[in-house]
């Protein structure tokens, strides 16, 4: 016998798939409800989320750094992170927790789907300080070299963040349905 969402959870039912026009352009007038509208609370940011954000974002940051290194070619985690967060969550049901809500496992996708973009950058650009000697030119010691190649990708990533504020509205509102994501599209529908 299937429990309603209600009874599972004790949070509200929200939608359990994507309105019609979620891939679409909007019509003039036509506006886009979200699968969890704003009035519904429900947990999102939650220790849980965090913790398997960060498990997700090492264990693929290792993958990714090794693939870039070996194949010369750089992955995307965003899709078999989706799948182990979703999997996670009915583990977790089936041992009597309360399953996880689609804004906490875009919070665990948000935060494990850094490490591919991470590794890419600094297997494909950290390499040169070796090649160019610049370590023993510049006299830089081991901690400098260590510190200068964690900074690096870690700085990028948080003015990639603050660059991208400001345009939210733009990508989000107003080129809604205009620009196909493929990946994007299949993260939303494991999701």
């Amino acid at each position: 016998m299937a429990c309603t969402p209600e009874v599972q959870t004790g949070l509200p039912e929200i939608q359990t798939k994507l309105p019609e026009n979620a891939y679409r352009e909007l019509k003039p007038g036509e506006t886009y409800v979200p699968m969890v509208p704003p009035h519904v609370i429900v947990p999102e940011l939650t220790t849980r989320s965090i913790v398997f954000g960060i498990i997700m974002n090492v264990l693929w940051s290792v993958a990714a750094t090794f693939v870039a290194l070996k194949a010369g070619s750089g992955i995307e985690t965003a899709i078999p992170i989706s799948i182990l967060s979703i999997t996670l969550s009915g583990v977790l049901l089936r041992l009597g927790y309360r399953r996880t809500t689609l804004l906490e496992n875009i919070n665990v996708l948000a935060i494990g789907s850094t490490s591919g973009i991470v590794a890419g950058g600094t297997c494909f650009t950290m390499p040169a300080i070796y090649v160019l000697k610049l370590n023993q030119n510049l006299g830089m010691g081991d901690m400098q070299l260590f510190l200068q190649i964690f900074l690096v990708p870690f700085l990028g990533a948080i003015l990639g963040v603050l660059f991208l504020i400001p345009f939210r509205r733009y990508f989000v509102k107003e080129m809604h349905g205009k620009l196909p994501f493929p990946e994007g599209t299949a993260t939303n529908e494991i999701l």
